[in-house]
């Protein structure tokens, strides 16, 4: 008998990651469209080859698969800031945090496309509010998040490059 505890662990995770990248693929675009359109657009990206194929089936990128969850969270939220939802700031740190928590590398990526959606989506008279907003959102973010990245950046050290490429960890050990 084998035990698949673990395997089911990442086929549900796996599973609602992808699901919930729909769902707020959804609510960001179900903003700005029709519903129709929003959902036909959420499920394609769903099942775009890099998110569904190459993240699932080829790289086992469980962490770079929850990115796409809150990327579409983050611009929903931003769209509430810049329409002068304050409360929303809350959420969208909460976002931001989530997906440096998750994925640091695509949140480095990902932060050009969510500062220019902040800043050319509102119009001239409100930019500079909700350029405030927002950098009072990422501040919030940085805070929240600062238990993961603080002890990665300062145990750098205590990391052993050499030792990652040699043994089993070494490509050429098959």
């Amino acid at each position: 008998h084998i035990d698949n505890s673990s395997c089911d662990a990442l086929v549900v995770s796996a599973s609602l990651a992808l699901i919930m990248s729909g769902v707020t693929a959804f609510f960001w675009l179900n903003k700005f469209t029709s519903t129709q359109f929003a959902l036909i657009i959420a499920v394609i990206y769903m099942v775009l080859p890099y998110h569904f194929v190459v993240d699932i089936y080829i790289r086992f990128a469980f962490a770079e698969l929850w990115g796409f969850v809150w990327m579409p969270l983050i611009l929903y939220w931003s769209l509430k800031v810049s329409e002068g939802s304050t409360k929303s700031i809350i959420w969208l740190s909460v976002s931001i945090s989530l997906l440096i928590f998750t994925h640091l590398p695509t949140f480095i990526i990902f932060m050009p496309v969510f500062v220019g959606h902040f800043l050319f989506v509102t119009n001239k008279e409100l930019r500079k509010f909700v350029f405030l907003n927002h950098l009072i959102a990422i501040m919030l973010a940085v805070g929240l998040s600062a238990i993961y990245w603080v002890p990665a950046m300062t145990t750098q050290g205590n990391v052993s490059m050499q030792s990652m490429f040699s043994g089993m960890f070494n490509p050429e050990f098959r």
